[in-house]
């Protein structure tokens, strides 16, 4: 689970707790996602009835070239099947937690640990080119408001998420992870608009 999806977990309020369902999107392996957030569900004594694990385009680009168009169709087709079929199980309230989407699940692994642990500070790696224009999309963009647009550019605050919306949604793609992003170009969701990112 993302560390911010952690952080809110005890502060959920569920107005129908009889039913509850969830969606988990990912790029690569799901890993335990959904089977660690039932077990983080029950500590507030709220039981996952039903769950699906959604494969999307990877935004990963500073581990990973940014997917290809026919990829990114290709996925966005495979989900919108996926969801259709999930929906009709929703609709119906039924109890849906396969194996495949729910494996066991004895705790988090040391990898992810470090994750959680690290993740706020990872944002000291993003820097910004010389085609940085201050246009301040990514502090409107940013989740957690880590980003701060100052004259000499963007300013990362160390409580980011690696959501990297920022770096995918530069305009000018001027915004960097180390070296890895220099060569490789950026992934945005094709159905999603920058308004809707600024809302």
């Amino acid at each position: 689970l993302p560390h911010i999806v952690l952080d809110a977990l005890p502060f959920l309020k569920i107005l129908n707790p009889s039913y509850i369902f969830s969606i988990a999107t990912h790029a690569g392996g799901p890993g335990h996602v959904l089977s660690q957030l039932r077990v983080e569900l029950q500590k507030n004594g709220l039981k996952l009835n039903a769950g699906k694990c959604l494969e999307m385009p990877s935004n990963y680009i500073h581990g990973y070239n940014a997917p290809s168009k026919s990829s990114i169709q290709s996925d966005l087709t495979n989900a919108d099947k996926i969801l259709q079929q999930f929906a009709e199980t929703i609709k119906s309230a039924e109890a849906y937690l396969p194996r495949s989407d729910f494996p066991p699940f004895s705790g988090t692994t040391s990898s992810y640990q470090q994750f959680i642990a690290l993740v706020h500070e990872s944002d000291t790696k993003f820097w910004v080119d010389d085609n940085c224009t201050k246009c301040g999309l990514c502090e409107t963009i940013c989740p957690v408001h880590n980003i701060e647009l100052e004259t000499e550019g963007p300013t990362w605050h160390h409580q980011c998420q690696q959501c990297l919306a920022c770096i995918n949604w530069c305009p000018e793609a001027s915004i960097q992870y180390n070296t890895q992003t220099t060569e490789r170009g950026r992934y945005v969701n094709p159905r999603i608009s920058i308004e809707e990112m600024k809302r």
